[in-house]
């Protein structure tokens, strides 16, 4: 009788584990791991903080790279790349990652290293807000950018 008490013992606890350790039905781990669709992205404005001179440039998503093609007007386009970040809850394994856009810009007559949160959110995600960040030159001296619809 001890015998069939240790493993029915055994068994619920690995069931109750296996439970606790699976994803919820409709949450598939790899879509939170995967960079965000920023598709529907087209616009960048970049200003100046110290001077409030401002640029404009459109943009373009390219999923298969994970990256936004920024077209000020130069000759090629430039890459802000979509990476993840970090784990809100570096204890689960399934959850939801924090991206960031970064990657540096010509702009201002400087190579400027920008640097944008993207916020993965279950509730509001990214669909009805602009991605804000900053990027700064080699001096330092910083800018705001803008990323939008």
């Amino acid at each position: 009788m001890r015998y069939f008490h240790g493993c029915a013992v055994v068994f619920f606890s690995a069931l109750l584990c296996a439970c606790a350790t699976s994803p919820a039905p409709n949450q598939n781990p790899q879509n939170l791991n995967s960079a965000p669709d920023l598709s529907a992205f087209q616009h960048v404005e970049l200003t100046a903080n110290t001077s409030h001179e401002r640029l404009d440039a459109s943009a373009r998503f390219i999923a298969s790279g994970a990256y936004l093609d920024v077209l000020f007007p130069a000759p090629s386009p430039q890459r802000l790349y979509a990476q993840p970040q970090e784990c809100r809850n570096d204890g689960d394994a399934f959850c939801a990652r924090r991206f960031i856009l970064s990657g540096e810009l010509d702009a201002f007559s400087s190579q400027l290293q920008c640097y944008i949160e993207i916020r993965n959110d279950a509730n509001s995600a990214y669909f009805d807000q602009a991605l804000q960040g900053l990027c700064h030159d080699q001096y330092r001296r910083s800018y705001s950018i803008m990323v939008s619809k």
